[in-house]
């Protein structure tokens, strides 16, 4: 009886391990984004309106299935084919863009990845 239960718990504690890695996998799958100005925020001088270029570097790309940027009012469609790619860091997508008017103050990412989980940045 003894050996049955000890023999239990180490299952138990198997299986446990066994989905906390599985969880703790998928979760790193993802992929991140960091949206930063290319340059300060500035006024059109001839408008004055406020813009501003942007860069979105998305780290994982290879776990994504499209991306949209843009503001929430309009967002633009890229593939991972139209990113520009860093030598150094070859799994991940940039993306530079331009926003102006209330726009240029927060600017979105949104992603659906290959295993349809959505994300909004």
């Amino acid at each position: 009886m003894r050996k049955s239960n000890a023999l239990l718990k180490k299952m138990a504690f198997c299986q446990f391990f066994l989905v906390f890695f599985v969880l703790f996998a998928f979760a790193t799958a993802q992929a991140q984004v960091d949206i930063r100005t290319s340059s300060s925020l500035g006024r059109s001088a001839s408008t004055g309106v406020i813009e501003g270029t942007f860069t979105a570097s998305i780290d994982n790309c290879s776990s994504v299935a499209t991306i949209k940027i843009g503001s929430s009012a309009e967002l633009r469609s890229y593939s991972v084919a139209d990113a520009r790619r860093d030598a150094a860091l070859p799994d991940t997508c940039l993306f530079d863009f331009y926003l102006s008017g209330s726009a240029a103050l927060s600017p979105v990412v949104n992603l659906v990845h290959t295993n349809g989980d959505v994300k909004n940045h």
